[in-house]
């Protein structure tokens, strides 16, 4: 039965039994979450010398990471029945596959708005997601360590603790200061100070010299190299650190850290140096998992501040939540508006101050509540507020100024472009059906893929080479004209990659070398025509006109078969989140269609240019059999055969 700010005060004492990780206070309730076990019994012995023996005490356990259909959720109620008694038995929402669809549909919608390259998110069983981001690499870590206290602060200790003014404090370098009173600190005093000090920073030592002299010494910030050894020491490569300040510090590195390797950093940095103030680390892989774990669990409340116009213009935290720093007198009251009620979210600017918001257009259930909701705060003021709760910390509770009837409004936090973006992708994809946990994490090294890569490309260039040898060696010149054919394939297909752009991934090079093999093929079936037109006795340019034409309709034929496969392949990969399927069809589609244009413009005109020229004469060149000429009848003349061979 204790208020808000009763339950506040209690909290220093519980923070001497445990750290404490969550504290939510609430109507005669107070939700604790502890960072380590706590018997209960300790917790008790508190409360009762706090004078609160009326209060229970029950213990919740949460346990993640299962996926239990309903038998096997009764089995572990039943079993751990046995063990202690249990109060309540919270068994969560039930996995299932439109779940898992849902989940992986909207994953994959906030990862495609991230910008992330040909990502590949897949099930894996019945209750896992395999999500794998390649090209996102990279991570940033933003590090401050509680430094030596400055001289304001010193004296400030002195002034406010002590009661004493005038003794100077002077530094005798970053993180050392002479302490010289006016007066001589009694042991009483001294102690209070060495105590004091220490609780702003550790001390390294405290030495009082004489009635005159007190010197202060506290650890010696970190520096450049000291960082820089440490993380090298764990392992990492191609990485920089800069210094921000004596002791804030960035780190940035080319490999993306898992969540494993950033808690190694962490532990060992505050092992070695300290207190970390702030640990922050960014980046693609950082970001994607942030939006990938995000619920942006949006929700609307009605608040009414419970007290006086004249007591909130005094003092407007009096209408703020505890949490948020306030005082908490307001009542929050639930409409049953949330983010499943919005049918658009996106990034914008305030067109007075300019700075960055988010903009939300309900839907016609929503645009109906929030019209009424308006409405009535509309009416109360100053006192009516619209509280706007994002994963159960508040953004925004701006006051209504007038009534929204359309249903479109906007969010205004503190928004910076990036977290503005952020918040409307979390919002425009929806919320997650089923809770994610982080089972397992990998990076592998850039070095690895980019090894498969080259392998990948040299057996294409080796490929190619022998198949352009065997063209020339077989077909002549006909055989140059295809390798200048295929060159210009190749640039041609490297220039659309560019363009649109395409990652080239393992499944990607592999349509590309099947592509070439048509584009090959292609030239094979109009050589050929061409060695048979030839070898009836027709001139090179009417063997090239109708082998042109005879080898269109098997051309056309193949290219457009295996056009159609690569769009179902297409299609089918783009609904089934498989990229690896998508990246083959459209680098073989792209290549199937440039090899039709090559082979039918650039080879044809190729010949035909070369058949204008003194080569173009020497047919032998351009056929890898002799031409056959008509044979002589029996029992004929000569000049009769003659005129027949003509």
């Amino acid at each position: 039965s204790l208020s808000g700010d009763a339950q506040e005060d209690l909290r220093p004492s519980l923070e001497t039994l445990a750290a404490i990780e969550t504290f939510i206070t609430g109507d005669g309730v107070l939700d604790i979450t502890f960072e380590q076990t706590l018997d209960r019994a300790v917790l008790r012995s508190l409360l009762d010398e706090s004078e609160h023996t009326g209060a229970s005490i029950t213990q919740v356990f949460t346990i993640r990471g299962l996926s239990l259909d309903g038998p096997e959720r009764a089995g572990l109620r039943d079993g751990l029945a046995q063990l202690v008694a249990i109060e309540r038995f919270d068994p969560g929402e039930e996995v299932t596959i439109e779940k898992m669809e849902g989940a992986v549909s909207i994953i994959e919608r906030r990862v495609n708005a991230l910008g992330t390259t040909q990502p590949i998110i897949q099930t894996l069983g019945d209750d896992r997601i395999v999500v794998q981001l390649p090209g996102v690499g990279g991570s940033s870590i933003d590090v401050t360590f509680l430094g030596p206290p400055g001289v304001p602060q010193i004296v400030a200790v002195l002034e406010s603790l002590l009661e004493r003014t005038g003794d100077s404090v002077e530094p005798t370098s970053l993180n050392s200061y002479v302490i010289r009173p006016i007066e001589a600190l009694s042991t009483g005093d001294s102690d209070t100070l060495q105590e004091t000090l220490e609780g702003l920073a550790p001390l390294e030592s405290f030495e009082v010299i004489g009635e005159d002299e007190i010197t202060v010494t506290f650890p010696p910030p970190p520096n450049q190299a000291a960082i820089g050894g440490i993380v090298a020491g764990l392992g990492h490569e191609g990485f920089t650190v800069q210094s921000q300040s004596v002791n804030s510090f960035t780190i940035r590195t080319n490999e993306a850290l898992t969540t494993d390797e950033l808690d190694a950093i962490r532990e060992t940095f505050d092992t070695e140096f300290g207190i970390i103030v702030a640990f922050n680390a960014t980046g693609g892989l950082e970001e994607a998992k942030r939006l990938i774990r995000g619920t942006a669990q949006l929700v609307f409340k009605e608040r009414n501040c419970l007290v006086t116009l004249d007591e909130l213009a005094a003092n407007p935290l009096l209408c703020e939540p505890i949490e948020s720093g306030g005082l908490g007198r307001l009542v929050d009251k639930d409409i049953d508006l949330t983010g499943e009620d919005l049918s658009r979210a996106f990034p914008g600017r305030d067109p007075t101050t300019n700075l960055p918001l988010v903009n939300v257009q309900f839907n016609s259930r929503g645009t109906e509540i929030f019209r009424e909701l308006t409405r009535r705060l509309f009416n109360i003021g100053e006192l009516g507020r619209i509280a706007i709760f994002l994963d159960n910390q508040q953004i925004s509770a701006p006051v209504v100024r007038s009534p929204i009837l359309d249903g479109r409004a906007v969010i205004q936090g503190g928004f910076t472009n990036e977290t503005a973006d952020e918040l409307s992708i979390q919002l425009e994809s929806g919320r997650l059906p089923v809770p994610l946990t982080l089972i397992k994490e990998r990076t592998v090294d850039a070095l690895l893929g980019a090894d498969s890569l080259r392998r990948s490309l040299i057996a294409g260039l080796v490929g190619l080479g022998l198949v352009l040898m065997f063209v020339v060696v077989y077909y002549r010149m006909a055989g140059v004209v295809a390798a200048i054919s295929l060159l210009i394939y190749a640039v041609i297909v490297m220039a659309i990659f560019k363009l649109i752009p395409i990652t080239l991934t393992l499944s990607g090079i592999a349509g590309i070398v099947l592509s070439i093999g048509m584009a090959v093929d292609a030239n094979i079936l109009i050589f050929e025509r061409l060695k048979e037109e030839m070898r009836t006795g027709r001139t090179l340019t009417s063997s090239m006109e109708v082998g042109f034409r005879r080898a269109w309709t098997a051309i056309r034929d193949s290219n457009v078969s295996t056009i159609i496969t690569c769009l179902i392949l297409w299609w089918f990969g783009d609904r089934l989140g498989a990229s690896v399927v998508t990246g083959f069809a459209i680098t073989l589609l792209i290549g199937v269609a440039v090899s039709m244009f090559t082979a039918l413009m650039v080879s044809r005109n190729l010949l035909q240019i070369l058949a204008l020229t003194p080569i173009g004469k020497n047919l032998d060149l351009f056929t890898p059999e002799s031409r056959r000429r008509a044979m002589g009848v029996a029992g004929a003349s000569p000049a009769s055969n003659q005129r027949g061979g003509e």
